[in-house]
């Protein structure tokens, strides 16, 4: 049988999950994950690397083989994301049986909102969740509510969830901005109606004198026609990290105005990267890595006007101010990093309780 330490299932692997996963295998645990081929929203495709296991779950004909190649006796600690996928939940269910002492984590980067699949959420917990999960780890703040509101224990919940590759936008040098500070907004991210696209189209249209700033967009969706029609703005493919970086550091704000963002984790890799950035009040991140005319601004979904003053405000700003809005983003960039998430899988893994106190009366 196979020596694995820690079992990941996950529904897309993506550059920032690397990572943190390179931190677990350097600290000596053995590494597989299991994904689903069909919930791919991106190009991205992982090339194997030494200590972390890669398959897709459709290369299993059923169930009985999937669990079959999937246990493991001296496993440390099982993740599972919150996507909703019967042989994950199934196999989880089993371990849980199987040694109710092996740490069960469910990932989530759910928000609680209010909404009624929120409160079908409760109801669900008390059936299933509860039944299964040892602990709940959370992007983040908002998430961590939503934990709590549908039925975790205090002691049950850890953060955080993802970090992004901050090595890698690190590379992107501040200082090479400074005297001649980059005049282009940057979208980065899934073309689609969610993230917001027809709002920056909108204000971007309505800002009649640009002061010499362009726009770019990057990535891949079904409004990449849509966009390819439009005058006066960028459009390019998805693209690697490492390509996106060198774009970043002649950029000059980061746009990311999602209608609705669980997490979005590009607003932490805009930060790693130094850029001011332009975001929605909703996405979860938000709170974690920018703050309202500290180094970004903070703008209402869906509001198109509101966004285009804002692009403005960019604009009319000095290039000793943006300067500083984008050291400050990379200062906050720093307040999660991929140790911090590996140290949540490793303190439940090295969770040995302390012996009681004997009475001494």
């Amino acid at each position: 049988m196979k020596k694995i330490d820690i079992l990941i299932l996950y529904p897309e692997i993506m550059p920032y999950n690397l990572p943190v996963w390179r931190v677990l295998r350097d600290k000596g645990y053995r590494i597989k994950v299991v994904e689903l081929s069909d919930k791919k929203l991106t190009p991205f495709q992982y090339q194997g690397e030494e200590g972390i296991e890669v398959c897709d779950i459709y290369t299993y004909k059923d169930y009985p083989s999937f669990q079959k190649d999937n246990l493991f006796e001296n496993l440390k600690l099982l993740f599972v994301s919150e996507v909703f996928n019967v042989w994950y939940w199934r196999l989880a269910y089993y371990y849980h049986r199987k040694n109710r002492q092996l740490p069960i984590v469910l990932g989530s980067d759910a928000q609680w909102t209010g909404n009624l699949h929120n409160y079908l959420k409760k109801v669900f917990f008390r059936v299933t969740y509860r039944q299964v999960f040892t602990h709940v780890l959370c992007a983040g703040l908002w998430q961590v509510v939503y934990a709590l509101k549908i039925g975790f224990k205090r002691e049950q919940i850890l953060t955080p969830l993802y970090c992004a590759n901050n090595d890698e936008y690190y590379r992107v040098d501040i200082s090479e901005k400074i005297g001649k500070y980059p005049k282009r907004f940057l979208f980065v991210g899934r073309l689609t109606e969610v993230k917001g696209i027809y709002e920056i189209v909108g204000a971007w249209q309505r800002i009649r004198n640009k002061r010499g700033w362009r726009l770019t967009m990057i990535g891949n969706g079904h409004l990449d026609s849509y966009l390819s029609q439009q005058n006066d703005l960028e459009v390019l493919p998805f693209m690697s990290q490492n390509e996106i970086c060198k774009i970043m550091q002649d950029s000059g704000c980061a746009l990311i105005p999602s209608l609705y963002e669980p997490w979005g984790l590009v607003i932490h890799e805009a930060a790693a990267a130094g850029l001011p950035i332009i975001v929605s009040r909703n996405c979860g991140a938000t709170n974690q890595f920018v703050q309202h005319g500290y180094n970004g601004l903070l703008v209402k979904e869906g509001d198109t006007e509101t966004l285009r003053y804002s692009m403005e405000m960019i604009m009319d700003s000095s290039d000793e101010e943006l300067i500083a809005m984008s050291m400050r983003s990379r200062e906050l960039s720093k307040s999660i990093i991929p140790e911090c998430v590996a140290s949540a899988y490793l303190s439940l893994i090295n969770s040995n309780p302390l012996p009681l106190a004997k009475n001494t009366k």
